[in-house]
């Protein structure tokens, strides 16, 4: 199995946003977890259901919220750490998409990772499950 894979948080960030995906034709897991002043955080996503979206293992939700960083009591995690498993089969693969910039509504911007992870028997590599990562910075307000 691969070790995880690492992706750091952008100076500045607020709040982060976390959905998963999976082509993988039967149940697997994306695990994350992260550090935030002195406690540890965890999520872990598993799936797929009938339209390929994996759900939080606690409420099913397809998307994980975590924000309020913006005191030294809840400081920003420096990392995230992402783990694929796809039902005991080894992952040979991950990839890291390079930050994007994107608009998110008309308060700011976001910017945006996405992990992959393949299978070891997923020669064509054809079956992804992808992790979605939108860091957010200061909200900007609406002038009236």
């Amino acid at each position: 199995m691969l070790p995880p894979t690492l992706v750091p948080v952008p100076a500045g960030t607020k709040s982060f946003y976390i959905t998963a995906i999976s082509l993988y034709p039967t149940t697997s897991t994306i695990s994350i977890s992260w550090t935030s002043g002195s406690a540890t955080f965890g999520a872990t996503f598993i799936g797929p259901d009938p339209h390929y979206i994996l759900g939080d293992n606690v409420f099913g939700a397809p998307v994980i919220v975590q924000d309020g960083f913006d005191t030294d009591a809840n400081p920003a995690p420096a990392q995230l750490s992402i783990s694929f498993d796809f039902q005991g089969t080894m992952v040979a693969q991950h990839s890291v998409s390079e930050p994007v910039t994107a608009n998110c509504g008309p308060a700011g911007s976001v910017e945006k990772v996405m992990v992959s992870g393949y299978a070891a028997s997923d020669e064509e590599k054809s079956a992804p499950m992808t992790v979605t990562v939108m860091f957010q910075k200061e909200m900007k307000g609406l002038l009236r």
